[in-house]
């Protein structure tokens, strides 16, 4: 049997990835099918899956593996290679969803031409086209009096699509038109899909990634969130459109929602209460259109305001994942949108002697990883604040309008405030069971959870280890420790006492004044630490954490950086330090990063960051070429100076030999030639005659004193 054959189109989208992904994993006939047939070892038999074939709207988007073939498309060109493609599968699923005029196009292109060619099909081909449900923005219920009451289904063709969105009604409108008087070789169907969720998010990614990061730490709902939104998970959806491929309903036209009827109000609140500050900020219409962060797309969808009765969809065989709607199911959508997109938290722990460095290095870590630094002066401190902000508000303006829980908690928190004041007083320092409570709260918090944390030099003893760690008391087993704030990772930072001393004297002595600094103080710190840390100690937290197989890693502080001056402007400012070898390491042992990388806003101060070091770098450069030009001309003019000086020294030397060289030859002729010459030339101005040059040349041959030589 030939395999069943589905073209998906733009597979690298949102709904059509998870719809061709589910169909390559479904098995066929799955939705129709009552049990599974065993074979005769009583085993349930394979089952043959999808075959999925489809096209890519960013050409250099990657092909995901579950698809069979990618099929290069010119959305703008009506491609031949497609063609063949679509007449080759035995069904076809194509979205406009997406604000895409091409998108509706090639929809409208497709069915019109698989109708076109119907006559040659030897099977029954499906098209199912999913829309969106913006083309029933703007339907009101069939009683105008009754605006509380919901539309129907069926009242299909009735619907009014919200005014951006009708060409994609006129796009469902083709595609049941096409798939009428076919003589049941052609079927055509339209799913009108709530906003789908889930998968890692799509439409409600804005909300659920600000509620992640907590900036804002209020929420937004745009306008005053009284909308109903009708939602859809996109594996639920991905599931309908299997039970249209499998079942063929008798009903062309299908709306895809769950059976939930949340406001945006609702889901906003849900969303930053599970995953964010559970604050929510409303925001005007407005604002959404302005926000680079949303699309138009998604600000159209989030405000839609519909309350819709499906019918189809509750009597198809859909394996449910939130059939209820995001609200019920919130920690499972939430839980999939952060293993998709990897936003796991990173929780480690930083452990070391006093001195060792375990705030530098911490601090660095952070800074990395977009970690939360945990340390117990700050935890201190934030319990403290949250204290005095509790009790600060009985003497507020307006203090008698506050509940009486409230009320009830201020005066709660004054008596805490008391005692640990009076505690503070008596032995200097809070109590080792309130402190790690407090750090217990703070690892809690929805930003350790989300993101993780950096937990520097605490715990120090297993006491405290099993107390911050302790599970819920709705926790199955009581004896394991709480799997959402135990780290993945501790760190020891070790170095010697030697090392560490010397450090220490080299502050500066104002600094180390009145402080455990001092040279007693430090070794006195140290016996106790490592008496504490030592192997045999049954209090060692160390020994805690391998019991558990959290091994911890040792990083040797000294043999890695060496020794390095501290300079005596900086008081025990260990950022002098060149810790590059311990970041590496640790880094390397961490691993990559589970977040979302640079926000926008490091993104443009990176992209500034660059672009002023390439201007500083091109300044350098002209500097420099300016600078080696003026030093070349330079050479050039000394070097032309001194091959004129040369020259004119040649010449002199030229003229000085020449002179030497002619004055015998002068001679020679002043005492034979001029004398006879000269009297030749006197008788030629005399006598004048007809040939000067001849009777010149007479003259001397008859004068000439020396005799001719036979």
């Amino acid at each position: 049997m030939p395999p069943f054959k589905v073209f998906v189109s733009n597979v690298d989208r949102f709904v059509c990835h998870e719809v061709g992904r589910f169909l390559a994993q479904a098995a066929i006939g799955g939705t129709q099918a009552e049990d599974d047939e065993d074979d005769e070892d009583g085993e349930a038999a394979p089952k043959e899956t999808y075959t999925v074939v489809g096209t890519l709207s960013q050409p250099d988007a990657a092909k995901p593996k579950w698809v069979s073939e990618v099929v290069a498309y010119d959305p703008t060109q009506k491609e031949e290679s497609l063609k063949e493609t679509l007449l080759g599968c035995d069904a076809v699923v194509w979205d406009i969803t997406p604000e895409d005029e091409h998108t509706i196009d090639g929809c409208c292109w497709a069915v019109e031409m698989l109708k076109d060619n119907c006559e040659s099909f030897e099977s029954t081909k499906l098209f199912v086209c999913i829309s969106t449900v913006l083309t029933w923005a703007k339907t009101r219920p069939a009683d105008p009096e009754d605006t509380e009451s919901p539309v129907l289904e069926e009242e299909y063709k009735r619907r009014r699509p919200h005014p951006r969105y009708r060409s994609h009604a006129d796009a469902e409108k083709l595609v049941l038109k096409c798939g009428r008087k076919t003589k049941g070789k052609f079927k055509s169907y339209v799913t009108a899909a709530g906003v789908p969720y889930g998968c890692g998010e799509d439409v409600f990614h804005y909300l659920f990634r600000s509620a992640w990061h907590q900036t804002p730490e209020s929420l937004p709902c745009f306008g005053d969130g009284q909308n109903v939104v009708p939602t859809i998970h996109a594996t639920d959806l991905a599931g309908v459109v299997v039970n249209i491929i499998e079942g063929k309903p008798d009903t062309k036209y299908i709306v895809a929602a769950d059976e939930s009827r949340h406001t945006l109000s609702e889901l906003t609140t849900c969303i930053a209460e599970n995953l964010g500050t559970g604050r929510v900020k409303n925001l005007s219409k407005d604002d959404g259109l302005t926000s680079a962060a949303v699309t138009r797309l998604e600000h159209d969808m989030l405000l839609i305001d519909l309350r819709i009765e499906v019918a189809v969809v509750k009597d198809m065989n859909i394996s449910w994942i939130a059939q209820t709607g995001v609200v019920e199911n919130v920690q499972t959508v939430i839980a999939e949108y952060k293993n998709t997109r990897n936003l796991t938290p990173l929780r480690v722990c930083m452990l070391g002697a006093p001195a060792i460095g375990k705030t530098p290095y911490t601090e660095r870590l952070c800074k990395h990883y977009k970690l939360h630094h945990v340390h117990q002066q700050g935890v201190i401190d934030e319990a403290i604040g949250r204290l005095k902000a509790s009790v600060a508000r009985l003497s507020e303006p307006g203090a008698e309008e506050l509940s009486s829980d409230a009320t009830t908690q201020a005066e709660e928190d004054r008596e805490t405030l008391d005692q640990l004041s009076q505690q503070m007083a008596a032995d200097g320092k809070y109590e080792d069971e309130t402190v790690t409570n407090w750090f217990r709260d703070k690892l809690k918090t929805m930003q350790c959870l989300n993101q993780g944390y950096v937990l520097e030099g605490f715990p120090e003893t297993k006491d405290q280890a099993e107390k911050l760690f302790a599970p819920g008391e709705d926790a199955e087993d009581q004896d394991a420790p709480d799997p959402l704030t135990i780290p993945e990772f501790v760190f020891s930072l070790d170095a010697s006492d030697e090392f560490l001393c010397s450090r220490t004297m080299q502050l500066p002595e104002a600094f180390v004044a009145g402080t455990e600094w001092t040279e007693e103080g430090m070794k006195t710190r140290l016996a106790d630490f490592r008496k504490q840390n030592d192997e045999e100690n049954e209090g060692n937290v160390l020994n805690y954490f391998d019991f558990l197989e959290i091994h911890p890693y040792h990083v040797d502080v000294e043999g890695l950086d060496g020794f390095f001056e501290i300079p005596s402007s900086v008081p025990f400012d260990f950022s002098v330090l060149d810790d590059g070898q311990v970041m590496k390491k640790i880094v390397g042992i961490v691993g990559a990063p589970h977040n979302y990388g640079p926000t926008d806003e490091e993104k443009r101060a990176i992209e500034r960051a660059a672009k002023k070091a390439a201007e500083e770098e091109a300044a350098r450069v002209a500097k420099e070429t300016a600078a080696k030009d003026e030093a070349e001309a330079e050479l050039h003019a000394e070097r032309q100076s001194k091959w004129e000086e040369k020259l004119s020294l040649v010449k002199q030397e030229e003229s000085q030999a020449l002179e030497a060289s002619a004055s015998p030859l002068r001679t020679f002729l002043m005492r034979h030639v001029m004398p006879t010459l000269t009297q030749g030339l006197v008788e030629v101005s005399n006598a004048r005659p007809e040939d000067p040059v001849d009777f010149l040349a007479e003259y001397l041959f008859r004068n000439n004193p020396t005799p001719l030589i036979n």
